[in-house]
């Protein structure tokens, strides 16, 4: 999933300003494949271990930036924001989720200014709903 300039974007309880894109990435940490006798390929695969990586890119301004004092690896709490189709739909839907911070990363490269990525993991409630979704269906999937 991708979504470009949310809005409304906070993390670990603060604002975070000038956010560029929103991607969530899922990768297969288990899997289960099983082959008959009839061929070489697979006739059932089923992934039974999710991680559910969630990337935060955004510009760095001095002033209001978000995120007072800097983000600690390995600090929990929910991420949240405000995500249309476009940028031109007037209309957007409430995200949410709880996360853990796995990477924080700084790049002065590049003509549009400084910038920061944030990585984060998502984390379910109870292991079956998913971690990350509308914040008015409690992100069941």
């Amino acid at each position: 999933m991708l979504w470009i300039v949310p809005k409304e974007v906070t993390l670990l309880g603060e604002p975070l300003n000038g956010v560029r894109g929103i991607t969530v990435s899922r990768t297969a940490r288990g899997v289960i494949e099983e082959w008959s006798d009839l061929g070489p390929f697979a006739t059932f695969v089923d992934a039974t271990q999710v991680s559910v990586e969630v990337r935060i890119e955004r510009e760095v301004r001095e002033e209001g930036a978000g995120v007072s004092g800097g983000l600690a690896l390995g600090a929990q709490g929910e991420l949240s924001f405000v995500a249309s189709p476009s940028g031109a739909s007037g209309h957007g839907e409430a995200v949410r989720g709880t996360v853990v911070v796995t990477g924080v990363r700084h790049d002065l490269a590049g003509g549009e200014g400084p910038r920061q990525v944030i990585t984060c993991r998502a984390v379910s409630s109870d292991g079956s709903s998913d971690p990350l979704g509308p914040a008015g269906g409690g992100g069941k999937s």
